[in-house]
């Protein structure tokens, strides 16, 4: 019985199901996330919503769409500038080249829905929508920064790469051949 190739469809919801998985078991991945994009990235619309969850400062719920929305942006440009110079094998990991493009184009696209999303929440008077539009662009743009950056090598704890008894990295590939060889 043949076995048949899964589409190219099966393969990137398999890579992007891996990219949501695989990081929640590393710490450094996980405390950047959280950390420094989450919270130092997030300051701009987390003292607003301090302001107003703990001192009840109202004036400034009209300032939250606002910020919500300059905040997806920011996470939508590094997204977007990952996506073209993702030359260190944040992208290039995937399972095949068709894999590849149709994550990239799929990341690119979502990168371009959080856009009208963005400049929804940037209104004079926010309205319902503007909360939703932003607070959903925020949410999307969260996710594309996890999913492009799951397989960063530097956000990875991987042990030190053994080293043989020559001094040398065992990864050379090693010069010679056996060809011809009889035992």
């Amino acid at each position: 019985m043949p076995t048949t190739q899964p589409t190219e469809w099966k393969r990137l919801a398999k890579e992007i199901s891996r990219r949501m998985r695989e990081p929640t078991g590393r710490v450094i991945f996980v405390i950047y996330f959280f950390a420094v994009v989450l919270l130092l990235g997030g300051l701009g619309w987390i003292i607003p919503l301090c302001r107003l969850v703990f001192y009840g400062d109202m004036e400034v719920v009209c300032e939250l769409p606002s910020a919500f929305s300059t905040f997806l942006l920011a996470l939508l440009a590094g997204a977007m500038a990952d996506i073209v110079l993702s030359g260190d094998g944040s992208v290039e990991d995937s399972t095949s080249p068709e894999t590849t493009r149709g994550f990239r184009i799929f990341a690119f696209g979502l990168s371009l829905l959080g856009i009208p999303l963005a400049y929804a929440g940037i209104q004079r008077t926010p309205s319902v929508w503007a909360y939703v539009a932003s607070i959903l662009g925020m949410f999307i743009s969260l996710f594309l920064w996890w999913v492009l950056n799951a397989d960063r090598t530097r956000w990875q704890d991987k042990p030190p790469e053994p080293i043989n008894a020559t001094g040398g990295t065992t990864s050379v590939e090693l010069k010679g051949s056996i060809e011809g060889l009889t035992v």
